[in-house]
């Protein structure tokens, strides 16, 4: 799939900005529907780049009914944002790689099994809490950040620790994050929901 640059502010890479720094490179990989955050992340990831000065490519590969709104949100002139939309399974691994980050800002989410591909492919997170696999796997500067949508900053905040990290501290953190989730395969995963429903099970016998 070709990507297609969406909101007002599109820039090549060597456009925009100081004119000696590459663009960041954010990666977003799911649904394109409202519960996942998109809009108030390019809302205020443009706030944030025109802030900063910063230059950001942000990538969104997925399909969903927001497809076509976030294709026509003004995203400033130092924010990229393009739509790929759904690539091939076997494709996903190259995009990772391509990645300084992940992002993932939902809403609500019961896991977020994005949070265990880019970890594995050696990315680190931006991820929210209100993604149980964020709480679980990101630890807060070394293996990614945390951040809460819903709290106006919080983003602006994290971006600035991210900056702050700077590429060796982003390399070492993604490797970090290939380390933590290693032993996280699907057998093991079957084992703690096994074991979750019999703590549950346990749990309602011994009530009177």
């Amino acid at each position: 799939h070709q990507a297609s640059p969406v909101g007002v502010g599109a820039v090549d890479k060597a456009g925009a900005g100081d004119g000696t720094e590459a663009p960041l490179e954010l990666l977003y990989v799911g649904r394109l529907v409202e519960l996942k955050g998109l809009e108030p992340l390019i809302r205020d990831l443009g706030a944030w780049c025109q802030r900063r000065g910063r230059r950001v490519r942000l990538r969104l590969v997925g399909s969903g009914p927001l497809a076509e709104r976030l294709r026509g949100l003004p995203a400033g002139p130092l924010l990229e944002v393009a739509a790929p939309g759904e690539v091939p399974f076997s494709a996903l691994e190259r995009r990772y790689a391509a990645a300084d980050l992940v992002v993932l800002p939902t809403l609500a989410d019961e896991w977020g099994l994005v949070v265990n591909e880019a970890m594995a492919c050696g990315v680190p997170v931006l991820g929210s809490v209100h993604s149980q696999a964020v709480t679980e796997l990101v630890e807060e500067g070394e293996t990614g950040w945390r951040y809460d949508p819903e709290r106006p900053g919080a983003l602006a905040e994290a971006m600035d620790r991210v900056v702050a990290a700077g590429p060796r501290g982003l390399e070492a953190m993604g490797r970090a994050a290939r380390r933590r989730v290693a032993g996280l395969t699907p057998g093991t995963m079957a084992d703690r929901l096994l074991n979750a429903i019999e703590d549950v099970i346990a749990f309602h016998r011994r009530r009177p």
